[in-house]
């Protein structure tokens, strides 16, 4: 009896130490991975569908795909065993001499030729979390322009893209071309898929730096949901120098003095030091003033349409920027 509880002591002893063994890396990357080639963005009934274990095993099935896109009904099936590392997975197979590498970067674990992209199964915590409406911008985009395509992502795991059409001259239309698609979620990751050229395209994209961002580098951006004109006119309302960067304002500096109701007076000085008023129109949204008037008396002369841009304190265009007047900014006349 008692030598039958030292073994038993003994073999629970073993599993401890075992599963204490087990790589913590090993688990954090352990799951069910595709494995696309570059230029592949979303897997097809053919693609290699490889599962790392925490035990440092990897299984993978796959099916060829003959040149009329017909795919085999027998499955191609590989094993070997896994290492990783901090940022890095390394797949041997069974057999091969050689060991496939994979860093992380951008979200994705990138090899020589190919990349895992991991499978997961939507979560609906973060269907809830990460659902609503975006424009889908460029890397080097920061605001929507009147060709960024809106994405709306519903709670139903449903989803619908929204693509401005455009007209032989180039203007867009009214209507816009609408594609309904589908979308998963999980912590950090959104994939969106939307049908393009009779195929289901995939598109993945990574929480990174406060944003959702794709392997190209675009992002969703939520739409700031914009203030109504009328409180934006109340709020910038006011009299204004516009000065050149760097400039202190003047008796004969331009000014503007616009009012709630949208309109405005522009006082500008000849050469001659005479001065002139015209009137005109403005228009306000977030962080921004869109002034229009016309040169020369009752505004008879060259239309100016202007957006200054709130940036570093201030209504900024090009070199120029307004400076709202108080009475520490009103000039002494001389």
């Amino acid at each position: 009896m008692k030598k039958s509880f030292v073994w038993i002591l003994c073999c629970l002893f073993a599993s401890t130490l075992t599963l204490a063994q087990v790589s913590p890396l090993l688990k954090k990357y352990a799951g069910a991975y595709y494995l696309l080639n570059f230029g592949e963005e979303t897997p097809n009934a053919s693609t290699e569908k490889i599962n790392l274990t925490a035990d440092g095993k990897w299984t993978s099935v796959s099916f060829v795909m003959d040149e009329d896109g017909k795919v085999s009904k027998v499955p191609v099936k590989k094993s070997g065993t896994w290492k990783a590392t901090e940022g890095t997975i390394q797949l041997m197979e069974t057999g091969s001499p050689t060991a496939n590498e994979f860093k992380w970067d951008a979200g994705i674990f990138l090899g020589s030729s190919s990349y895992l992209q991991k499978i997961f199964v939507s979560n609906p915590v973060y269907v809830a979390k990460y659902e609503g409406t975006f424009h889908l911008l460029g890397a080097d985009e920061e605001k929507p322009t009147d060709f960024t395509e809106t994405i709306i992502l519903k709670a139903d795991g449903k989803c619908v893209r929204s693509t401005p059409a455009v007209d032989d001259n180039g203007v867009v239309t009214k209507t816009p071309i609408i594609v309904q698609g589908t979308w998963k979620a999980n912590e950090q990751i959104i994939q969106i898929t939307f049908p393009e050229e009779g195929q289901e395209r995939m598109t993945e994209f990574v929480s990174k730096e406060g944003k959702f961002v794709d392997r190209g580098g675009n992002y969703l951006k939520k739409p700031i949901r914009s203030t109504p004109q009328v409180t934006l006119l109340l709020k910038y309302a006011g009299s204004y120098y516009m000065l050149v960067n760097g400039q202190s304002p003047t008796p004969k500096s331009d000014k503007y003095v616009l009012t709630p109701d949208g309109k405005g007076t522009w006082t500008y000085f000849k050469d001659d030091g005479t001065a002139v008023v015209t009137k005109g129109t403005w228009k306000a949204s977030e962080g921004l003033i869109q002034l229009n008037f016309s040169t020369g008396e009752e505004g008879m002369g060259q239309e100016l349409l202007t957006d200054f841009k709130w940036i570093d304190g201030a209504f900024r265009a090009e070199n120029v920027y307004l400076k709202k007047i108080d009475s520490k900014t009103s000039p002494t006349k001389k």
